[in-house]
């Protein structure tokens, strides 16, 4: 056997390993790739509804209409935050979907069991506590923010609250 020979064995059983090592590596991708479109879709893209945030006021302080504004606000912000780190891909639905937003009428109770059943069912939320500087003693919870999130998940929170 010549040294052609053996250099030409040679290149043939790499050029075999190379092809059985593509088409390895071609099937993995294509697994993973399956397995990723089957099993990571996150649960909000598993519903068809509207994409909504919504904000329930406590009406049992006596709040004029310039500090429901506010606290409205500080909740909408404070859940936006929230909702770009933890679940962006909600942020953008809703934002493409026009960034619907409810504002709904509670007292305390009500106010302190959506907090919870948000948590619940992991929509984000932002529980807003007033710092005392103007109508309302410090330290009492005035409103929430929940959401963005598909309105099938917000109704099952909020769905049996009053509109503002």
């Amino acid at each position: 056997m010549s040294i052609i020979e053996i250099f030409d064995d040679g290149i043939k059983i790499s050029y075999s390993l190379f092809i059985l090592m593509a088409s390895i590596l071609i099937w993995f991708n294509f697994i993973k790739t399956r397995n990723e479109n089957v099993y990571s879709v996150p649960e909000h893209q598993r519903y068809q509804s509207d994409y909504k945030m919504t904000i329930c006021v406590r009406q049992d302080l006596g709040m004029g209409k310039g500090k429901i504004a506010s606290q409205c606000g500080h909740a909408i912000l404070g859940a936006y935050k929230k909702a770009i780190k933890n679940d962006p891909e909600a942020v953008k639905t809703w934002e493409k979907s026009g960034q619907a937003k409810v504002v709904l009428k509670v007292d305390l109770q009500e106010l302190l069991e959506s907090e919870r059943r948000a948590r619940d069912i992991n929509v984000t939320c932002c529980l807003i506590k007033d710092a005392g500087r103007t109508q309302i003693a410090p330290g009492e919870y005035t409103a929430i923010a929940i959401g963005p999130a598909p309105s099938e998940l917000i109704n099952k929170i909020t769905g049996k609250y009053k509109l503002l």
